[in-house]
């Protein structure tokens, strides 16, 4: 089959987004399916991909930013990855579907009835408007869990004979994690903590809550994109650090590889976030045997079930997540890594995507005519 993928990817900085959108047209890829990628930058991780990703190196990348003109070639289905922008890339992805007519495959890294139902800091929702202008055509709605895939269904239009739903789990990068996983290794006495300073909703200052006495001693690292400066936002984090003696520890632009390393030799990863679409972190954690506290988020209920390493603190309550962390940090959960293997690993969620694409062409495609 023969896939076109169409996004745009920022210069030189990460996306979770882009990420889950790289990682699907690998396993694509990976499959067997002739998949092509219309996009503006490659990616920050792209040489890591290149080395450790199967079915990386056979994507066709096109490279050119050139949203206006057409592809000559025909393809069987477009994957649209959307971003919060009004960008000409959607109606370059609409065209190729309306002209050729084929499915489209919307990734719905969320909706905004399900953010706003769970962030303290709600977004306009008119920045989804393209996203539902993707469904005005033979659809596939595809989210990233069955709580997201609920959510979808209240918000986006449902026109029998036009829109499919469908979720899928995607992988982490399991073949990177493989390469430095040791199952005997010693921890540090310390926490990583996965966050972001300028989305709120990423719960970083939350961070200020938890830091006392009970930590002194331990090292806070977090893996950042940019260099973290003491600024107003910052400086009350230095501080109490410095109070109770937590050395702080930044490590900026980390490989794919350095990362894993980094997660499976702290003791918890700490991800006081109030909203995830999906959440890779949690899992990335789990799959290095490092349990992880975070707050009390369906999605990653549903993602790591069975898993006993993960701890739930309710969603804004500071005493709840010092007590959480306590019991983790105490605790000695066991198997971790296999309880959420399937719901990872890279050639279990291949598996997976392709049983779906048969599905959606077979579905879909008889709605295009």
């Amino acid at each position: 089959m023969k896939i076109l993928f169409v996004c745009t990817v920022p210069k030189d900085i990460f996306s979770g987004g882009r990420y889950h959108t790289h990682l699907m047209a690998s396993t694509l890829s990976h499959l067997g399916h002739e998949v092509t990628f219309h996009t503006n930058n490659a990616p920050v991780y792209n040489n890591e991909f290149l080395e450790h990703i199967p079915g990386y190196a056979s994507i066709h990348f096109e490279l050119s930013g050139d949203f206006r003109t057409p592809p000559e070639e025909h393809f069987d289905l477009v994957i649209l990855a959307p971003d919060q922008s009004q960008n000409l890339y959607y109606d370059f992805a609409f065209n190729i579907c309306d002209t050729q007519k084929i499915p489209l495959v919307l990734i719905n890294f969320e909706s905004p009835n399900w953010f706003n139902s769970l962030s303290p800091y709600p977004r306009d929702e008119n920045l989804w408007d393209k996203w539902t202008k993707s469904l005005l055509r033979p659809s596939v709605i595809l989210s990233s869990a069955k709580e997201s895939q609920k959510w979808a269904k209240e918000y986006y239009p449902n026109v029998e004979k036009q829109n499919l739903y469908s979720y899928w789990y995607p992988p982490i990068n399991s073949p990177a994690a493989d390469s430095v996983f040791d199952k005997n290794i010693t921890k540090e006495n310390s926490i990583l903590a996965i966050s972001r300073f300028n989305d709120k909703h990423k719960g970083a200052l939350d961070l200020l809550s938890v830091l006392d006495e009970s930590l002194r001693g331990y090292t806070l690292k977090f893996l950042t994109s940019r260099p973290i400066l003491r600024d107003e936002t910052t400086i009350p984090l230095f501080e109490k650090a410095e109070n109770f003696g937590i050395n702080l520890k930044f490590i900026e632009n980390p490989t794919e590889v350095e990362k894993f390393h980094e997660i499976q030799k702290s003791k918890l990863m700490l991800f006081p976030s109030y909203f995830e679409g999906f959440g890779y972190p949690p899992l990335e954690a789990l799959y290095m045997d490092t349990p992880v506290v975070c707050y009390d988020l369906p999605v990653l209920r549903e993602t790591t079930e069975g898993c006993d390493g993960i701890y739930f603190a309710d969603r804004g309550n500071f005493d709840d997540l010092k007590i959480k962390i306590q019991k983790a940090l105490q605790s000695q959960p066991k198997n971790m890594r296999a309880a959420i293997f399937k719901n990872t690993n890279f050639e279990e969620r291949s598996k997976s995507l392709n049983t779906l694409v048969s599905e959606w062409t077979s579905s879909v495609s008889s709605w295009c005519k």
